[in-house]
């Protein structure tokens, strides 16, 4: 079975990246969430990992999370200064898969 992992860094709190959770559950059937930490070279930003089985509808998936992903097919990313997230709170994605 093909999964992807996608690793979130949020702007703020934990209270924040719960939030940004919870809309990943809105979007993604059945995520699996790491425990969240704070992210070590950035100030008041807080990272976690989401891993998901692909299905059918990946590249919706991937359209909902970002507008303007860069990077090469199955190694992916986004920043949320200068592309449209799914959640404004979210600073930055990476979208691993295979």
């Amino acid at each position: 079975m093909r999964k992807a992992t996608l690793y979130v860094v949020v702007k703020g709190n934990e209270q924040n990246a719960k939030e940004v959770q919870q809309h990943l559950k809105d979007i993604i059937q059945d995520p699996s969430f790491s425990p969240m930490r704070e992210q070590a070279s950035l100030n008041e930003c807080i990272e976690f990992y989401v891993t998901w089985p692909i299905e059918n509808n990946f590249k919706t998936i991937q359209e909902q999370l970002n507008n303007d992903w860069t990077g090469e097919e199955g190694d992916l990313d986004a920043y949320g200064f200068n592309t449209k997230m799914f959640d404004p709170c979210v600073y930055y994605l990476r979208l691993q898969y295979d």
